[in-house]
């Protein structure tokens, strides 16, 4: 009984396989995530805070974590609010120390001084 060339057993056992082809992928526009936009608020809140308006880095900051909290995800960036608002706390507390060091400064510049009031 003689086989068929096609139905005959190789030679030799395969020792490995071609991979398989995969399909290429294409980039479809569409199907691609959206980015998640950032909080205008929020950079508002740290800009203000660098420029040196720390009360507009609060109210601005405040506005974004609400902004953002009530967004369910649809809007990021209550980190950049976070860090306008301790920027310009930071920036506040520096201010009123730095006032109260030079009221001292001034009082007791003027006690020091010889009085040019002769009465």
């Amino acid at each position: 009984m003689s086989l068929e060339p096609s139905q005959q057993n190789p030679p030799y056992p395969p020792t490995h396989y071609a991979p398989v082809p995969q399909p290429p992928v294409y980039y479809h526009p569409e199907s691609a995530p959206m980015p998640v936009p950032t909080s205008g608020w929020a950079i508002a809140s740290l800009v203000c805070s660098l420029v040196g308006a720390p009360l507009l880095g609060i109210i601005f900051g405040y506005i974004a974590i609400g902004e953002v909290r009530n967004s369910f995800g649809r809007i990021t960036g209550a980190g950049i609010a976070k860090a306008g608002m301790i920027i310009s706390l930071v920036e506040m507390a520096l201010v009123v120390v730095l006032s109260a060091v030079w009221v001292v400064v001034l009082f007791v510049a003027i006690a020091s001084s010889p009085s040019s009031y002769v009465g």
